[in-house]
């Protein structure tokens, strides 16, 4: 299953860059034509004996306004997904330079707005001669020459995401490790016996590794409390964490086993008990362990032992 989403979600990823590819190929299409049109509107405008005035305007609002600020608005989520392949090609690199050129032409276009007010400044006219109306122009500009500035580096800022091949080598080593559970390192860990039924979830042909669910403690006729599991989570000692310092004792040992959309799911190891408690941890962070494992946040318990858990009435979702 986490395989199967992790592909998906990928080629939505790549469906989104191939729209903002196509919509950075549009404005920069409608950014020529612009230049184009200025460029033959004299000797058309003589050879036809046509007035293009109106088109001449509608022409530089494109090219120093529309045209720049459509192509920011693409060219920064596509330079995320340029950042996210982590490819260098041909098209990459024609892509970038429209990146490249769309942030400075906006930067252009920023900065000059900025030099018109400073000329203000020091050249002002008699009705804004006075030494505040000065003041506030020069003050007034320094926010667009900020602007510029930023739209000048943002190409060349680092990507800190993960790129594409580094999420895939995670899932390939997390469905690896879905594929070996260590049962006898966590029983090592934890000096105790996991449950049997525990043990079961984890065959490639259990209902938990093919399917979500949602569990009904209180029976399939009352929905008033449930709890949804999405995926399984690799059972090995990597999963095992040691925290919750402010609500559980420092060497509490919680096995992350499952996960759901806001969160995760532990068992609660403690020596001899081979039937240990489930605990549940959901903050709006959704899967970030970070978040997950941050002294602030509160486990609850949903069920005293794990059989309990295991045996609740559910349904697919």
């Amino acid at each position: 299953m986490a395989g199967e989403e992790d592909n998906l979600s990928t080629q939505l990823e790549e469906e989104t860059g191939s729209r903002l590819k196509n919509g950075c190929m549009f404005t920069f299409v409608v950014w020529c034509t612009a230049i184009a049109f200025l460029y033959l509107t004299k000797p058309l405008g003589k050879a036809l004996d046509v007035d293009f005035g109106w088109l001449e305007f509608i022409c530089w609002i494109l090219l120093t306004l529309i045209c720049p600020a459509f192509g920011v608005l693409f060219a920064t989520d596509l330079k995320s997904f340029l950042d996210w392949q982590a490819k260098r090609t041909g098209s990459t690199i024609w892509f970038r330079f429209l990146i490249l050129l769309g942030y400075w032409l906006l930067a252009a276009v920023v900065g000059c707005m900025g030099v018109f007010l400073v000329l203000a400044a020091i050249h002002p006219d008699d009705e804004h001669s006075h030494w505040l109306n000065q003041f506030l122009f020069a003050c007034i500009s320094l926010p667009f020459f900020i602007g510029a500035w930023l739209l000048l580096i943002h190409p060349f800022r680092k990507y800190e995401g993960e790129t594409k091949a580094e999420q895939q080598a995670a899932w390939e080593r997390w469905n690896q490790r879905m594929k070996k559970p260590d049962f006898l390192g966590i029983e090592a860990a934890g000096e105790m016996h996991l449950p049997f039924e525990f043990k079961m979830m984890y065959r490639p042909d259990s209902e938990w590794q093919t399917k979500e669910w949602i569990l009904y403690p209180l029976g399939l006729d009352n929905d008033s409390k449930l709890h949804m599991i999405l995926s399984l989570e690799p059972a090995d000692t990597e999963s095992l964490w040691r925290n919750w310092n402010k609500t559980t004792n420092s060497e509490d040992l919680f096995l992350c086993f499952a996960s759901h959309a806001n969160g995760y799911y532990y068992l609660k190891l403690e020596k001899g008990n081979d039937d240990p408690a489930v605990y549940e941890v959901s903050t709006d962070d959704g899967y970030s362990l970070i978040a997950q494992l941050s002294p602030d946040v509160t486990p609850e318990k949903i069920a005293d032992h794990f059989s309990q858990f295991i045996n609740w009435p559910k349904e697919p979702i």
